[in-house]
């Protein structure tokens, strides 16, 4: 491996893994170094281990910078030795994030790199979440451009985008699949939540709604009842990620779920977009810094508890 490149270890679903390349696509530029992407620690197709879904590579559908490289890929609802020993190395830079850097490593499972670009010098491996905007607004034109860029767009898609760009509805993001087995840390979206997104961002002027979900049939009676959606889309009606990201992103307001798919979408509305966000980020899990853009408005998320119930 040339000392002139940077190793992204791709990992998790679409949200996650463009983290990984905004981080990657920024050290290649700032540090004159080529990028590679890695797919070692990827499935070669979706499965799910303790039923956390797992993706495979999800930049190759669009423009992007660098290539692609891979010893192996993990095997189907399982992890093989390699992937055990990165996680290993991921815990351990977040206790000891200066001696991994040291040897040209960027290694965390929870905490974000927060120093200036001084600490990028040197950086050859990148294997991390990588879940800050930093990264995401310094390549802000580069990535605009290139996630817009799909490469064999659908014809449902294309359809779609004509349809979402004139209506310009108020899109919710209702992340449940493999959420749903991780609710004591991710927590469970609250009818609340949505009802005071949409008053928030409609007032008493109600407009059109979009739904975007895995599953429609997992959405509950209440939150359909609160959104009465003018259309619901899932991955039967659209299958791949990135044309459902960007979907999201052309809609007229967005109310997003705590994922970094939601992000993403938010991310690339722009501007112009209102975006509606849950506060706390997680129910449960770690307090998270330096991933919401000031101009996102909060709500109170209210994260239902498991096998809580509410009241809409």
């Amino acid at each position: 491996m040339s000392r002139n490149e940077i190793h992204v270890f791709l990992r998790g679903g679409l949200g996650n893994q463009l983290f990984q390349y905004a981080m990657g696509l920024h050290v290649s530029i700032t540090q004159n170094k080529d990028l590679v992407l890695r797919e070692d620690l990827l499935p070669e197709n979706e499965d799910e281990i303790a039923g956390v879904s797992r993706w495979p590579n999800q930049i190759r559908n669009f423009e992007h910078s660098g290539r692609h490289y891979s010893t192996s890929h993990q095997p189907a609802f399982d992890t093989n030795l390699f992937g055990k020993f990165m996680q290993a190395q991921r815990m351990f830079g977040d206790s000891a994030p200066g001696l991994l850097r040291r040897f040209g490593i960027h290694g965390a499972e929870t905490s974000i790199l927060q120093d200036d670009d001084s600490t990028l010098k040197g950086l050859r491996y990148i294997n991390a979440y990588a879940a800050s905007k930093r990264f995401a607004l310094a390549q802000q034109h580069n990535l605009t451009a290139q996630v817009q860029s799909v490469r064999n767009p659908s014809v449902a898609f294309g359809l779609l985008d004509n349809e979402i760009r004139k209506t310009e509805p108020i899109v919710v993001h209702l992340r449940m699949g493999d959420y749903r087995a991780l609710t004591e840390t991710f927590g469970t979206i609250s009818p609340k939540f949505v009802r005071e997104g949409l008053a928030f961002l409609t007032g008493s002027d109600r407009r059109s709604t979009w739904i975007f979900t895995e599953n429609r049939d997992e959405i509950s009676w209440d939150l359909l009842d609160i959104i009465a959606p003018e259309r619901i889309i899932d991955s039967e009606a659209l299958k791949s990620p990135l044309e459902n990201m960007l979907l999201m992103s052309h809609g007229g307001g967005l109310i997003g779920s705590n994922s970094t798919f939601s992000w993403w979408a938010a991310w690339m509305s722009g501007s112009r977009t209102p975006v509606v966000a849950p506060a706390p980020w997680f129910a449960q899990g770690p307090v998270v810094d330096g991933l919401i853009p000031p101009e996102w408005d909060l709500l109170d998320a209210q994260w239902l508890q498991p096998g809580g119930d509410e009241s809409a």
